[in-house]
């Protein structure tokens, strides 16, 4: 054979292999291709409510959702649907703060010839609170009702150029709570368990607070060295004070820090004490809407 021929064969040779890899390349890509079989399942949060997608295919009657979990098995839930709510799913025996394996597939209409199950994707499961309902009580209350699975409640309300917070385990709150003056008031629940998320805020209601201020707690004086300071305690914060020198009143500059929800107070007294005489102290009103009417005194023993 001449080197002419050993060239032809050689080319035809190669020929024939590449085209036999190539029939058995798109063989191989045939009979592992469903173009039925659903892509993953999504699920989308829009921070109140859970939904879990399949893809469209008008072909089948069905989509069969499946949660799989190692210790409960798998629970199969056909929807007619190719989307299911959180609702659904805790409807229909999915527990929640369980993690799942999840995956879809298509319903034929004889329920024989049902498309491969999707990839799984794994999902703990969580779900919202309900948002709570506030009305008023008429006896310097709001209240809203019990929010199941919350653990307590944030009631927010604006304050200047701000916004507040008061927490609270009940279902109600004391508006002596709250800084007086025009407020608008609404309430979130809470949970402690990532098993369930915040609730939505509830309905804003509007109130004109009157705050009645409360007297301090407790009064001591540190007279360590040539200043003589007094030192306050209070579970609210007091904006102006009085101190009172021998039942004199003296208007005072005044610090303070918050700890533990209680705010202590210092007063330097250095330029109007007097040995031996009866000191007292007390808030005074601040606005209309944050009074002091007790009048009341607290002396230093």
């Amino acid at each position: 054979m001449n080197e002419k021929s050993k060239k032809i064969l050689t080319f035809l040779f190669s020929f024939v292999i590449i085209g036999l890899l190539g029939a058995a390349l798109a063989l191989a890509f045939v009979l592992g291709y469903n173009p039925s079989r659903p892509n993953k399942v999504e699920i989308i949060d829009d921070g109140n409510n859970i939904y879990m997608f399949a893809d469209v295919n008008d072909n089948y009657r069905a989509y069969r959702f499946k949660f799989t979990n190692a210790e409960k098995g798998d629970l199969v839930i056909d929807s007619t649907k190719n989307l299911m709510t959180n609702y659904d799913m805790f409807r229909s025996g999915v527990e929640i703060g369980v993690e799942y394996e999840i995956s879809v597939c298509y319903v034929s209409e004889d329920n024989v010839q049902n498309t491969q199950y999707s990839e799984p994707i794994k999902w703990k499961t969580y779900a919202y609170l309900e948002s709570p309902v506030i009305y008023e009580t008429g006896d310097n209350l709001i209240r809203w009702q019990n929010i199941e699975n919350a653990d307590y409640y944030e009631v927010h309300y604006n304050y200047q150029a701000d916004e507040k917070i008061v927490v609270t385990d009940e279902n109600f709150i004391d508006l002596q709570r709250i800084d007086g003056g025009q407020r608008d008031i609404y309430v979130v629940a809470k949970s402690n368990s990532e098993s369930y998320k915040r609730s939505l805020k509830s309905n804003i209601i509007e109130l004109t607070v009157v705050h009645e201020i409360q007297n301090f707690s407790t009064i001591s004086l540190n007279s360590e060295g040539e200043n003589k300071i007094l030192n306050l305690t209070s579970a609210e914060k007091i904006e102006k004070i009085i101190v009172y020198i021998n039942n004199q009143q003296h208007k005072v500059n005044v610090t303070s820090t918050l700890q533990d929800n209680i705010y202590t107070y210092s007063v330097d007294i250095t330029s109007i004490y007097v040995d031996g005489a009866t000191i007292g102290v007390s808030p005074t009103t601040l606005n209309e809407y944050n009074v002091y009417t007790s009048g009341q005194v607290l002396y230093l023993e």
